[in-house]
Parts: C-alpha cells; structure tokens; sequence
C-alpha cells in the first residue's frame, strides 16, 4: 500500500449527479487531488482493493434499486477494513454548496492530499500527449509519458544530443487531445533509458488559460485511467 501520508487518498464519487461532476470534480482536480466518479455501485469492492485507503463518496439520493447504500456498504465491510476505505453517505442533489462544504471538509479531515504538492496523471497509453520542441528554425517532436499542472515527464528522442540538466527550453508547445499549451521549460531531471526520460518543469507561471487545459486534460485522463484500471 502506497504511505497515504505522502500520497494522500483516491478520492471516488459513486453516483454523482452532472452538476457534481462538471463543477465539483474539476474544482478538486485544480486543488491537486485525485479525484473519479463510478456509476455502477457494484464496483465499489473493487475500487477499495484496488486503491487501498480510498476516501469513498456515495450518492445517498440515488440508492441502488433494491436495497439501500447501508446494505450495500455493509456487504463490503471485510474489505473495506482491510483496504482502510473511508466511505462516507452524502446527499448530493440538495444544497449544493452544503455539499460542497461536506466534501471539503471530509477529504481534509482525512488528509486526502497528502504531502505531494501535484497530482500527475499518465498519459503514456493514450497516444494523444505529444509536444514539440523549438531550436532555431526546426520543431523537433516528442511524446509526453506523464504530467501535472507542475510540468511533465517525456521522450524526444531526436534530441537526446542537445537536451541537458538544467537547460531552458524557451518554446515548448504541448499538444494535450485537443488543446494546445505554449510554455517555457527547464530540464530538471534525465533518466537514462532507450529513448531518455526527460522530467521538465514549467519555468515560468502559466496562464490561467493554459493552466486550465492542462487541469482538464489531467481529469479526463485521470478518470479514463481510472475506469481501465477496474477492468483490468
């Protein structure tokens, strides 16, 4: 089990209603949580043990047709102890600024960030994470593996020549599904390898604008990776 200390905790919606996952869960993703939803409350035994310690949020409007969440969350009670879920029953289609309240007091009660200052996501297996790098005239491209709103893990193999520690890159355009985030950045750490790994940081703040692209695209691809990894 990952030290939820530094970690923190996955934090899951189960059932939530649009407005919860349209403004609610991107609120949280630009506060550095992990953050998911889940449809299908059958899967909950599965989230527990496949992130241990999660920190569980169910829709107390929306029981499964049936029975009730207490039956439900009761069934799972084994695993739950052993996985060191925190699950937690809230009403998500009343007051929505109640619920917001609720929310954010109980991942901060239970430390759901942890000492990490970003949540990163990996891209690596969905091939729509690319950039390219400026030098002189020429654009040389490459693949992003991972990212945060801090910066990125990538490999620009036709660079490996003239990429160095601690250089700065002033014209690093990274192409992120359909949005596109112009940026400086410095080379912060390489990682021998057949191609290298390059860990860059973004030099200088971002925009608000640039800096929401690189939040939606990291929920997006969050919860995809999320949804695959209970199937797998």
């Amino acid at each position: 089990m990952a030290d939820i200390s530094i970690e923190g905790r996955k934090i899951v919606f189960i059932k939530p209603p649009s407005w919860l996952r349209d403004e609610l869960i991107p609120t949280l993703v630009a506060q550095e949580f992990k953050v998911f939803y889940l449809d299908d409350h059958r899967m909950l035994g599965t989230v527990m043990h496949k992130y241990p310690g999660a920190l569980i949020f169910v829709n107390k409007d929306k029981a499964p047709t049936g029975t009730t969440w207490d039956s439900v969350i009761d069934g799972f009670r084994e695993i739950r102890e052993t996985a060191g879920a925190i699950v937690k029953t809230v009403s998500m289609d009343g007051d929505r600024k109640g619920v917001v309240a609720v929310v954010q007091a109980t991942v901060d009660k239970h430390g759901a960030r942890g000492r990490r200052r970003f949540a990163r996501t990996n891209c690596s297996e969905n091939g729509d994470a690319t950039l390219n790098i400026r030098r002189d005239r020429d654009f040389y491209n490459g693949v992003i593996i991972d990212i945060s709103s801090a910066g990125f893990a990538c490999h620009v193999p036709t660079l490996e020549d003239f990429l160095s520690l601690r250089m700065v890159i002033d014209d690093v355009q990274l192409t992120l599904a359909n949005a596109r985030v112009q940026a400086q950045a410095t080379v912060a750490a390489v990682r021998n390898g057949n191609p290298k790994t390059y860990v860059m940081l973004f030099a200088s703040k971002l925009s608000q604008a640039n800096q929401q692209k690189i939040y939606s695209y990291i929920r997006r691809t969050s919860q995809r990776n999320f949804e695959r990894s209970l199937k797998a």
